[in-house]
């Protein structure tokens, strides 16, 4: 595991880039649509890289989305251009663990 501390260059990490209501939620659940499941949240494929992107391993799914907040788990908001919420519609859920353990 990285210690953000002792890395130089990776400061914004701690940053505090957060939606302006970020503080009023606990989880991205305000963000869902109808038939939306929150499935995780992403880094994108370099978690090191400043700037948060559709991963690649799933840009095929037609449904699925980068929510605008992600929270850890003791619901706390993380920095937006680290990490963001990945949001996908209930009918593509099943492909999305299939890709998921590959």
């Amino acid at each position: 595991m990285c210690n953000f501390d002792t890395q130089p260059g990776y400061e914004w990490i701690k940053e505090p880039n957060f939606t302006p209501d970020a503080k009023k939620h606990t989880s991205c659940d305000h963000e869902l649509k109808e038939n939306e499941v929150w499935v995780g949240n992403t880094s994108g494929d370099d978690r090191l890289e400043k700037g948060v992107k559709m991963p690649s391993l799933y840009s095929h799914l037609k449904t699925i989305r980068l929510g605008e907040q992600a929270y850890c788990i003791h619901g706390l908001p993380i920095n937006r251009d680290y990490c963001r919420p990945l949001i996908i519609n209930k009918s593509e859920v099943e492909a999305f663990f299939r890709i998921k353990q590959r």
